[in-house]
Order: structure tokens, then C-alpha cells, then sequence
């Protein structure tokens, strides 16, 4: 089942939402919200997440307040837009990214592992599954360095088990 995470942070604490394509998952101020943020520039009901023709995609339900989408682009009333790892957007004052779910299961790792790769040219850290640096514009496509943030020690066995696990796969 596809399945992506949105992560943002409140008053320096991380949050974190799994969304699956079962339903929408709705962010706003409101109680009923999935994602509740405490912004006064975030709408009741502000936007919604949802799974439509094999992609997940953002929709802004504000009449008054937009969305700033990869820092480029404002999605107004009404507007979607689709969303893939890697990818950004801001509801208030809050920026909000969208990454994959974390790992579970077969390679032996807890739940709160993120995998990372490095770009071989400038040294930027980024999710896994990201096409080309941002910074420089190098390919990540052939990048075998995955390095994972440690929650809760994971030792170093466990990480090259990780990297080799996924790099061999890409």
C-alpha cells in the first residue's frame, strides 16, 4: 500500500504523520483536523493529503490563506498540487515535508530510523529516494552512501547492513 510520511516541527519538538491512501488526512486548526497546528495563519480546515490516479497530492481547502509549495509555487483556494518525497510546502508558518515512511520490519531496525544519502560533489545530507542534489544539481541517482540518523544507538553493523540492503536495489 503506498504510503508516504509528512514531518514538521513545533516550538523545536519533531512531528510526524504516516499517511496511507486509504483516506484523507486533513491540517488545520480545527479539533477534527488530522494534523492540528496552533498557527493563527492556518485555516480550521486548511488542507487536505490525499491518494488519487497512483499519486499523493495536496489541496488547499483555505479560502483566505494559501499554501507555499516548494518555495516556488502558491497554491490558492481550490488548488492541488502533487507531492512526491522530498518535496515542501508551508501552511501558516509551518513548513511541512513530505519524506518516506520509516523503515519497519525485515533489516531488524526500529521504526525511528531515517535513511540519507550524501551528494558525492558538495556534501548535503538528503531522504533517501532524492533524484539530484539540490544545492549543486548532481545526479544521487548512483550514490551508495546511506547513512541513517541515530535515535536510540543503532550500531554501526546495523548501518551497513542498511547500505548495502539499499544501495544494491537503486
Amino acid at each position: 500500500m503506498p504510503t508516504i510520511a509528512v514531518e514538521w516541527y513545533i516550538k523545536g519538538s519533531r512531528q510526524r504523520k504516516t499517511i496511507d491512501m486509504e483516506r484523507p488526512v486533513t491540517i488545520g486548526r480545527h479539533p477534527a483536523c488530522d494534523i492540528i497546528l496552533g498557527d493563527p495563519h492556518v485555516s480550521r480546515k486548511h488542507a487536505a493529503i490525499f491518494f488519487n490516479n497512483d499519486s499523493f497530492h495536496i489541496h488547499n481547502l483555505s479560502r483566505t490563506n494559501p499554501i507555499i509549495f516548494n518555495d516556488r509555487w502558491t497554491l490558492a483556494h481550490d488548488l492541488k498540487a502533487d507531492l512526491k518525497v522530498g518535496d515542501s510546502f508551508i501552511v501558516g508558518r509551518v513548513r511541512m515535508k513530505v519524506k518516506r515512511p520509516r523503515l519497519t520490519g525485515d533489516i531488524g531496525l526500529e521504526p525511528e530510523v531515517d535513511l540519507q544519502v550524501q551528494c558525492p560533489s558538495c556534501g548535503q545530507m538528503f531522504d533517501y529516494g532524492q533524484d539530484s542534489c539540490i544545492w549543486c544539481g548532481t545526479s544521487l541517482a548512483e550514490v551508495d552512501t546511506v547513512e541513517l540518523e541515530e535515535p536510540g544507538g543503532i550500531d554501526r553493523r546495523a548501518k551497513q547492513r542498511v547500505a548495502r540492503t539499499t544501495s544494491s536495489g537503486r
